[in-house]
């Protein structure tokens, strides 16, 4: 998960932290591939993309190739210090739309303190797909 991290790590440079300072880069893996992602923000704040949406948009603008195993997560404060950042609500529920997102792995953290959470451990009671009663979960 090295590589997926470093790629998170990339993302800070691009992040348009504008407003608050606080990047965020994200990189998930799925069907062998890496989709990286950063945070945007809007002046209109509700606007405003993580870096987790952001890298979900790139994986489905690609195809949706695979099945997502695994996502990193890293920020960076407005003082330059990396810091943990786990997934915010809204960004939990769009991973919990993903295909088989129960054992999605989130890495967050930073140098040797990077730890794993599967998503339905944050999201333990996730309204889905199955919810809506589509059959789907890819579409």
């Amino acid at each position: 998960m090295e590589d997926l991290y470093e790629v998170a790590v990339a993302q800070l440079d691009c992040s348009r932290a504008t407003f608050s300072g606080f990047r965020v880069g994200a990189a998930l893996l799925s069907g062998g591939q890496i989709f990286p992602g950063c945070n945007v923000e809007n002046s209109s704040y509700g606007l405003t993309l993580c870096a987790e949406r952001s890298a979900v948009m790139h994986w489905a603008s690609a195809g949706s190739p695979g099945i997502p195993e695994a996502i990193a997560v890293v920020a960076r404060n407005s003082h330059g210090e990396v810091v943990t950042a786990m997934p915010c609500g809204a960004c939990r529920q769009v991973l919990s739309d993903l295909p088989d997102s129960r054992k999605l792995q989130i890495y967050t953290g930073e140098g040797d303190g990077i730890t794993m959470t599967l998503l339905e451990e944050l999201l333990p009671h996730a309204f889905g797909p199955a919810d809506l009663d589509t059959g789907g979960g890819t579409e």
